[in-house]
């Protein structure tokens, strides 16, 4: 049982920081330390930047346009990410939207909640999964929706 508690408690400490929804990019390069080996690159688009690393069997990229706010968010892999670490301070206004949608329908794989500026969309199947959040009205202009993947 000591074991168990232990185990727990360092996973709490040592769980990934990541920048985000809305939030500044700054923490994203303390990110590679914390991560501890774990794949992380940063790839330059003509409006935004993508800041990608793996945890967990999980790739999660981090959108930010070029004032450095994280502005979209998408995620592929075994499982969900965390969503309350990922979305900051659009959290609460998410798990309000998903608690006033009706019951998930029989067979359905899709998730979409919209909520104030907020859209998140998730889906897949076992160990397959995908999603993405956004802020659509921090997008650089010239970038759409088709873009975050």
């Amino acid at each position: 049982m000591n074991k168990i508690i232990f185990f727990a408690l360092l996973m709490t400490f040592a769980a990934p920081v990541f920048a985000t929804l809305g939030g500044t990019v700054d923490s994203i390069a303390s990110d590679s330390l914390v991560l501890r080996g774990k794949s992380m690159r940063t790839m330059s688009h003509a409006q935004f930047t993508v800041h990608e690393f793996t945890y967990g069997g999980t790739r999660v990229r981090e959108y930010a346009n070029a004032n450095g706010i994280v502005f979209a968010i998408a995620w592929d892999g075994l499982s969900h990410p965390d969503l309350s670490a990922l979305l900051g301070r659009y959290y609460a206004d998410y798990k309000i939207q998903m608690r006033a949608q009706p019951g998930r329908m029989k067979g359905a794989r899709f998730s979409r909640v919209n909520a104030r500026n907020l859209v998140v969309e998730h889906g897949g199947h076992m160990r397959n999964l995908r999603g993405r959040a956004y802020d659509q009205t921090l997008f650089p202009s010239g970038v759409t929706v088709r873009d975050i993947q």
